[in-house]
């Protein structure tokens, strides 16, 4: 794993699609960055379970749009989780343990 220069930490920029509701194609992801030297200074199971749970966050908050739901919280989550930003390093500790939390508790789709 090569390690992040702190000064010169990068963002990697993911587009959101639905097969990233998969873990397993989070993990092949996530592999293929780290082999590019995408992102640095991580696992690739914390750069997948960060896929995964921008994914779950998006695709709910786009249902509960969908159902008619759509106040400022709903708008703020909507428009964090389009584009998945995976930083050298990894993120914030807080961010960290709800990406585990939901890796852990929310079933892949198929």
């Amino acid at each position: 794993m090569r390690k992040a220069n702190q000064e010169t930490k990068r963002v990697t920029q993911i587009p959101m699609e639905k097969k990233y509701l998969n873990k397993k194609v989070c993990l092949k992801k996530a592999k293929l960055m780290l082999a590019n030297n995408e992102v640095l200074d991580m696992k690739d199971l914390d750069v997948s379970k960060e896929i995964f749970a921008h994914a779950v966050c998006f695709y709910g908050v786009s249902f509960i749009k969908k159902i008619g739901l759509n106040n400022d919280t709903i708008k703020d989550l909507y428009n964090r989780s389009k584009i998945i930003d995976i930083e050298d390093g990894g993120d914030t500790d807080k961010r960290i343990k709800a990406y585990n939390f939901i890796w852990n508790f929310i079933p892949s789709q198929k």
